[in-house]
């Protein structure tokens, strides 16, 4: 079986203090082995200035590199539940 190509979804946005883009993750993708590719969005992607949405596909970061994918730190506090 060969393995499935893994993509991120990701859509530009404007970064708020500088020129340029950053391009934030909305969902998923993968390619099957006829070459087709299937979307999943966790998101809806905004259109632009000019009404346009635009995604582009990355391919898949490793998993250690997503902060999504490390847990979380404990929290170390003195507050009372």
């Amino acid at each position: 079986m060969a393995s499935v190509k893994r993509y991120d979804v990701c859509t530009p946005r404007p970064k708020h203090r500088e020129d340029g883009v950053w391009w934030h993750r909305i969902g998923n993708g993968s390619m099957n082995e006829k070459g087709q590719v299937t979307v999943w969005l966790e998101s809806l992607p905004i259109p632009d200035d000019d009404g346009k949405v635009v995604v582009m596909l990355f391919e898949k970061r490793e998993e250690q590199d997503d902060w999504r994918a490390k847990p979380a730190p404990p929290i170390d506090d003195e507050v009372p539940y």
